[in-house]
């Protein structure tokens, strides 16, 4: 599925939207994309999800997003910011910025960190 905009694409549902394409979807807009869903989206991809805006993405669930695929790509000239109540985190080309209250990261694996000597507190 291959959906394109000159400008801004936009899409809304008053209640829940579900959507499952078997092979590939791309979205691009040269401008804005946005969805507002007003309670639940679901969408399932079989292979790449592709969504890019030259200048802006805004994905708007008021209880719940879900998007699954193979492959997902989100790309966009400017950035793209992910908001979750009091918690914002965005990525700028070079840059990403977190505001929050609180981090919390959980690693597995080794902790190498391409150091001859480290400390960690």
């Amino acid at each position: 599925m291959i959906e394109l905009a000159k400008q801004m694409k936009m899409e809304s549902a008053g209640m829940a939207r579900a959507e499952t394409i078997g092979g590939v979807f791309l979205m691009k807009a040269s401008d804005e994309l946005k969805a507002n869903i007003g309670k639940k989206r679901v969408t399932t991809v079989g292979g790449m999800l592709k969504v890019k805006a030259g200048k802006q993405i805004s994905l708007t669930g008021t209880e719940k997003v879900t998007m699954k695929s193979v492959i997902q790509k989100l790309e966009a000239s400017k950035s793209i910011t992910f908001e979750v109540g009091s918690t914002t985190l965005t990525m700028k080309d070079g840059v990403i910025e977190i505001i929050t209250p609180k981090v919390s990261l959980t690693v597995s694996g080794n902790n190498n960190l391409g150091a001859e000597e480290s400390h960690q507190n």
